[in-house]
């Protein structure tokens, strides 16, 4: 018979249809087709032909010597895959109560050199009764060779699985456990793991090995995982710590999850753990707190309590924030309860961020966020330098008006306050007294903040000794007399120092500017407030967005949208909408985003759209062959807002920085500005962006 292999990969044959094949065509076949067929298979894809590969190589089953040559064939294709447990299970129920043929084919098998073929060796022994295959099988258990030990660990497997194994067994465990090849210890591991639930003796017997030989410890927690009970526990942590101690490779994630799935109601036990792995592995061990608290809610009490055992306090402020993210109302109520004065500094940081914790999880925590506010009042009510709290300001009383993202950013202000001014005295008017322009502006105002004990953004300067300081003594004369005096408002300290930091920018730069230019009611042409500089007849307001408070309060990584948008949008509505300048005058929003989550590339992309991948491909082969980056206008801001779309020309991004120059600390700002594409004037509006550009940036 000649195979047609086109013809029988068209069949596309399933498994049980492969069987009827092989019974319809084997007679029929010769020895070399039988062969050939064979390869072919292993050309193609050997798992979708599983059942041809088991008859061909269990063909000859009833004469060993040719049996054990298809078996050669096959064995260098054998690897770890769980698809060859249906050949070895067809070989089980084929040899199934035939022992003159088993054993003709164990002899023949258990003689070979390769290591499949003898351990095909111990499952053909395995089919004996127990009294016909202990002595055959201790004789493996002692060979030298480790292949044959092998097979022998295999026999006893199949033999005594879910049994009392024999004493003689026991017996030849206990010497292969002080053999220091690694081959056998695995492989006695294995033996033991699938033994001990009715040999706890086999579970001692690890402890030893993994103590004497610190290389098994890997396998052994990979193998006992999901096995042990609740009395292996802790010498099962004994083993993780032994090898995480003498370096090896243990993998701490499969045994976290086994630990969290199978043991998370072990409070005491894990919460010792988690702090002894935190000391080496904090990742791992914050991982561990997060998973086992979800699990307990006993555990982060008892984590918190242990306080006093971790290296330092702020280590355990990660464990405790990990493992109060699902629970983050215990965790506010531990903080407050536990409260000590000698260390408030870490107890307000942890407070501050057991807050992101809050804003994460979706339910309402008004009580808990009221809970706070008491505690705040009645422990740092008189404490100098921070911001008093006002109650009403964060509408605990008023459930329809509460904003619980507002209430936690005005408590996270407040305690990053409390956590960062300490101890403001009369050595900042020394330091201040090293400037002298600074000295006779802002003596009487630092002079009463110290004797009040009241904040003020220039405190932090001083304290610090902060570059500011240079960069406003080396260039006072050169700020505005209304900027200077915007400096010592209580609110606003670093709006203005961005202002002022744009405006010797342009000075810098030769830039004509006039600052806080009038703007005018369409309708009434009464003064409504002042743009922050005009330049050329171009107006220009500036803005220097927070953080992101989301962002600001959250722990962990989050998506961040773009919030360029709204931010832009809000500007123009609160400063340009309804002016008569909006409509007679080119008007600009310049963007600091110096210290916010907003990049230069949001701010593109809220004017232009988002940049984004465009693929080409050959219509008729369809493959790839080409790509370019083209925005997507339908990702912007146009139809957002009329007339933003039709009066705002475009919007400036910088970012501060500061740089020494021959006249003294001077600013740098690298900067850009973005055409509005919708604006009226069309094209000409392009040139006029590229043109402010080019003065702003010194080009021209």
């Amino acid at each position: 018979m000649s195979i047609d292999f086109g013809e029988l990969r068209d069949l596309e044959l399933g498994h049980e249809e492969q069987r009827e094949w092989w019974e319809a065509n084997r007679q029929e076949l010769t020895r070399s087709e039988k062969d050939e067929l064979f390869h072919w298979i292993f050309d193609e894809q050997p798992f979708h032909y599983l059942r041809l590969v088991t008859e061909l190589s269990l063909d000859n089953l009833d004469n060993p010597p040719r049996l054990v040559e298809d078996l050669e064939r096959l064995a260098p294709h054998i690897d770890g895959d769980l698809a060859w447990r249906e050949l070895h299970d067809a070989f089980r129920s084929r040899v199934d109560g035939n022992e003159d043929l088993t054993w003709d084919i164990y002899e023949i098998l258990i003689e070979t050199d390769d290591e499949w073929l003898t351990w095909m060796a111990g499952v053909a022994l395995a089919q004996f009764q127990e009294n016909q295959m202990r002595e055959p099988t201790l004789d493996l258990l002692h060979a030298d060779a480790g292949a044959k030990v092998r097979a022998g660990f295999q026999a006893t497997l199949e033999q005594y699985q879910g049994q009392e194994v024999p004493e003689e067994y026991i017996s030849a465990f206990r010497g292969l456990a002080l053999k220091p090849e690694p081959a056998t210890l695995q492989e006695l591991i294995r033996a033991n793991a699938v033994l001990f639930e009715e040999n706890n003796q086999l579970w001692d017997m690890t402890v030893e090995i993994a103590e004497r030989n610190p290389k098994t410890i890997p396998w052994i927690c990979r193998r006992f995982a999901n096995k042990i009970e609740d009395e292996h526990l802790e010498e099962y942590i004994q083993i993780l710590k032994h090898g995480i101690e003498n370096g090896q490779d243990v993998d701490l994630t499969h045994a976290n999850h086994f630990l969290q799935s199978n043991f998370a109601h072990a409070t005491d036990t894990l919460a010792k753990f988690t702090i002894w792995l935190d000391n080496r592995d904090a990742l791992r061990s914050n991982r561990l707190a997060e998973d086992v608290s979800r699990e307990n809610p006993e555990y982060l009490p008892e984590l918190f309590s242990r306080l006093d055992d971790y290296e330092h306090p702020l280590k355990g402020e990660f464990s405790f924030i990990h493992a109060g993210r699902s629970r983050p109302d215990e965790l506010v109520q531990l903080v407050l309860d536990k409260y000590d004065e000698e260390n408030s500094l870490f107890y307000i940081e942890l407070l501050r961020k057991a807050l992101g914790e809050l804003f994460e999880h979706e339910d309402t925590h008004r009580s808990t966020v009221a809970d706070i506010y008491e505690f705040l009042v009645e422990h740092f009510s008189s404490e100098q330098f921070v911001h008093e709290l006002d109650r009403d300001r964060l509408n605990l009383d008023d459930p329809d008006a509460y904003d619980e993202e507002r209430a936690l950013g005005e408590l996270r202000e407040f305690l990053i306050e409390l956590h960062t001014i300490r101890d403001f005295d009369d050595e900042l008017l020394d330091t201040l007294d090293e400037y002298e322009s600074l000295s006779a502006h802002f003596y009487d105002l630092v002079e009463t903040r110290i004797e009040t004990g009241t904040p003020h953004s220039f405190l932090y300067l001083l304290r610090d000794e902060r570059r500011e300081l240079d960069f406003l003594e080396d260039n006072w004369d050169r700020i505005p007399q209304d900027k200077r005096n915007d400096l010592l408002a209580s609110t606003g300290f670093y709006d203005f120092l961005s202002e002022i930091m744009f405006y010797i920018h342009l000075d810098n730069h030769s830039v004509a500017f006039e600052p806080e230019v009038p703007l005018h009611d369409w309708q009434t042409d009464e003064p409504r407030g002042n743009v922050d500089l005009v330049v050329d007849d171009i107006f220009i307001d500036i803005y220097r967005p927070e953080a992101w408070t989301p962002l600001a309060l959250s722990n962990r990584g989050r998506f961040i949208p773009n919030n360029a948008e709204s931010k832009i949008l809000g500007k123009f509505k609160s400063k340009f909408l309804g002016a008569r300048e909006m409509a007679e005058n080119p008007c600009f929003i310049a963007l600091d985003i110096d210290r916010s989550e907003i990049d230069r590339e949001q701010v593109v992309a809220a004017l232009l759209g988002s940049m984004q991948v465009r693929i080409y491909y050959d219509e008729e082969t369809g493959e790839t062959v080409g790509e370019d980056y083209v925005r997507n206008p339908d990702e912007r801001l146009e139809g957002d807002y009329y007339l933003l779309d039709k009066h705002l020309n475009g919007v400036i991004w910088y970012e501060t920085g500061l740089v020494e120059g021959e006249d003294g600390v001077r600013p740098a700002l690298d900067l850009g500005v973005v055409p509005n594409p919708e604006h009226e004037t069309g094209e000409s509006n392009f040139d006029l962006c590229q043109e402010l550009e080019r003065s702003l940036t010194g080009d021209s």
